[in-house]
């Protein structure tokens, strides 16, 4: 592609982004800090979860594991009768 019509759709499309920014009254400030404000809402959000995923995880083991335990003991038992 040519540096001149390169060049050419850049400002062509940052005039639209700008007048577009314009009309809906935001300015490129707001827009980085929205983005930033997200990202960083959306690792709040996930760190929260994966708290909240940890703690089930232990919950559940404490009743999983030992069920899973004692049954291995029975299967053991049984199998070595055979």
């Amino acid at each position: 592609m040519r540096w001149g019509a390169l060049i050419l759709k850049l400002a062509v499309l940052s005039v639209v982004v700008g007048f577009v920014l314009h009309l809906v009254g935001w300015t490129p400030e707001q827009v980085l800090r929205g983005f930033i404000d997200w990202v960083g809402d959306t690792f709040a959000w996930a760190a929260r979860n994966a708290r909240d995923l940890g703690v089930y995880l232990v919950s559940g083991a404490m009743i999983v594991v030992p069920v899973w335990g004692v049954f291995a003991v029975i299967r053991y038992v049984k199998n070595r009768r055979s």
